[in-house]
């Protein structure tokens, strides 16, 4: 099984007055998925990365139609589809 690691790199925001409110910020990165991803900013969109990367080196081209389907699942689906896939995400 193929894992793909996922380093949070999220951070909390303290704003520079006190009107407004800070609030945390989700980053994740990772070296194992296609570098045109950049950082993902949810766990889910994790999972979308690692699933298209797995696809697309395997040579399955994605449709932009498939990616959306999959930004749309929810993080149960997500999961599965890495399942079936054979692959399994790692968020450090």
């Amino acid at each position: 099984m193929k894992t793909y690691t996922f380093k949070d790199d999220g951070y909390w925001d303290n704003p520079p007055c006190d009107c407004c409110t800070g609030g945390y910020y989700e980053y994740y990165n990772s070296n194992d998925t296609l570098p045109s991803f950049g950082s993902a900013l949810s766990e889910e969109d994790c999972y979308v990365q690692a699933i298209v990367t797995e696809k697309e080196r395997a040579g399955v081209m994605i449709s932009t139609t498939y990616e959306e389907a999959l930004y749309e699942m929810d993080m149960n689906t997500l999961k599965q589809v890495a399942k079936e896939i054979g692959i399994e995400v790692v968020i450090e």
